[in-house]
């Protein structure tokens, strides 16, 4: 089954002008070396939504920042995300920030989804690409999830436009889904309100313990790190481009105060000799009048060489930064790609000697998540390590029952058979909802849902072929029949207690009413089997 990503739709708001606004990368980097795991919800949804849908929410939300990057401001999206853009240009200590708040209302439960929020919003409000949107707002997300509720952090780091709108228990990212609504002020730092590539300072959210952090992953997160590179490349790039025309500006600016300390020398020269002149004729009025004419004239001059020199000097201290930045980026591009070659070495390493292992026997069983959920989990039978857990981490009710093959696609891109495992999944929470669902044993991720909902406590039996379980019919519940494939087959005549019990046994079902009372029902159509 093709997954679809997932989110409620969201009106988009009016449509502005594009401007391009920097965020500080730099200070993104800055973060803890724990690796960061994002938990989302990967079960059944109430409503699917397209990309598109998605997209248009940092869209939304994107486009009112766009024209007003030099004015704090915040907008609001149908009052489920909304975004402060916090600035302040009368003080260039600190960092300004956006402030992107997941409201309690809102349906966001995959990290994928919230990612294409943001990286949308960058486009949007400061021009990116989509795939330079893409990568920054990986980095955006992991570093929020490593100072979340870090206040002290923020405090040191922000502006006071932007921490006067962030509290303790709501700064940053969790990493689960479940506490983002209401709960989440994701910050983006900004540094540079003039635009361009560098509108996010990659050298804050690609810092060493960033890279650390994404290095756990199995893949070492070199994909993601090697995007990250390319940007800091072009970035250097136009870094010199900028370096060079600032160095050209500064030697102009050289050349005018040069010029105009030279007038000055002279001007000073012509007064000195008016002075010397009006001391030897102490009585001679003209002589004394031309010495304090040249004598101001040499003050002017000075004044304004003095002046040149300090634009000079402005001129070069920008120069420098320019080329500082450049160097700066070209050297961290260097390191990085020299870490990414010696870890690519390392995970071609590790997959060639696991191919090189003889293969090992797993089995499948559940562990328990919380007291309501468990995840599907693959084990070594030689040694009961955990080999592999399911991406889905509510299956309710404890329980899996085998449910013959699915077919899926491996790693290869190839169609295999996998054998398929029933299970009740989801959450009745946000956009979330409860449904009967297949999963491989090779993946272990839902390969199809039934088309009807479920109680959210119902439980699932198996009768050879059949399976049953406690469904939505109307307003009330009744106990539906499926086969191997979610088809649902019978559905009882009458209600019964969303919690349950099914009893097989060689008469009927037995099941419970609303109203408490035990109902036996037929195996074959679910009607009742009526007491004589």
């Amino acid at each position: 089954m093709k997954k679809a990503i997932l989110l409620p739709l969201i009106a988009l708001s009016t449509i502005f002008a594009l401007t391009a606004l920097e965020v500080n990368q730099s200070e993104i980097q800055s973060v803890s070396s724990e690796s960061i795991q994002f938990e989302n919800y990967t079960g059944p949804h109430k409503t699917v939504d397209t990309l598109e849908a998605i997209r248009a929410i940092g869209t939304g939300l994107g486009k009112p920042v766009s024209r007003s990057v030099s004015t704090s401001a915040t907008f609001n999206l149908n009052g489920k995300y909304s975004v402060i853009h916090a600035v302040d240009s009368t003080t260039k200590e600190k960092l300004d920030a956006d402030i992107l708040i997941i409201g309690s209302d809102a349906a966001v439960d995959h990290i994928k989804n919230l990612r294409q929020i943001i990286a949308s919003y960058l486009t949007a409000a400061y021009g990116y690409s989509e795939k330079d949107a893409a990568t920054i707002a990986t980095f955006v997300t992991v570093y929020n999830a490593v100072y979340r509720g870090r206040m002290q952090v923020f405090t040191e780091r922000y502006k006071t436009v932007v921490t006067d709108n962030l509290t303790q228990s709501k700064c940053g990212l969790s990493t689960k889904w479940n506490e983002w609504p209401g709960q989440s002020q994701i910050v983006i730092p900004l540094s540079d309100l003039s635009g361009g590539l560098s509108t996010v300072d990659t050298s804050t959210i690609s810092d060493r313990e960033v890279i650390d952090s994404m290095r756990e992953e199995d893949d070492r997160g070199i994909d993601d790190r090697k995007e990250m590179v390319e940007l800091k490349e072009r970035e250097a790039e136009e870094a010199e481009k900028k370096a060079e025309t600032a160095q050209q500006k500064a030697d102009e600016a050289q050349k005018k105060a040069d010029e105009a300390q030279k007038k000055a020398d002279t001007a000073r020269s012509t007064a000195e000799e008016k002075k010397q002149q009006a001391s030897q004729n102490p009585t001679d009025s003209t002589k004394q009048k031309e010495a304090e004419e040249a004598q101001k004239k040499a003050d002017e001059a000075q004044k304004e060489a003095d002046q040149a020199q300090e634009e000079a000097d402005k001129a070069q201290e920008e120069a420098d930064e320019a080329q500082d930045k450049a160097d700066q980026k070209n050297e961290e591009a260097a390191q990085e790609r020299e870490d990414i070659a010696q870890d690519q070495k390392e995970v071609i390493e590790r997959t060639t000697a696991a191919s090189a292992t003889p293969q090992q026997t797993t089995v499948i069983g559940l562990t328990s998540t919380s007291g309501t959920y468990s995840q599907m989990v693959k084990v070594d039978a030689a040694n009961g390590r955990l080999v592999k857990g399911s991406p889905v981490t509510v299956i309710r009710g404890k329980t899996i029952l085998p449910a013959g093959n699915v077919n899926i696609t491996d790693a290869s891109g190839k169609t295999v058979s996998s054998a398929a495992y029933m299970a009740v999944c989801g959450s009745a929470s946000g956009s979330g909802t409860v449904k009967l669902c297949l999963l491989d044993s090779d993946n272990m991720e839902i390969q199809a849902e039934s088309s009807e909902t479920l109680a959210d406590n119902s439980v699932l039996v198996q009768n050879g072929s059949d399976y049953y379980c406690v469904i939505l019919s109307g307003d009330s519940y009744v106990i539906g029949k499926y086969n191997a494939s979610l088809k649902l087959q019978k559905s009882s005549t009458v209600a019964v207690s969303p919690e349950t019990p099914i009893t097989v046994t060689q008469k009927g079902l037995v099941v419970t009413a609303p109203n408490g009372v035990p109902v036996l029902l037929n195996v074959a159509d679910l009607s009742q089997v009526k007491q004589n």
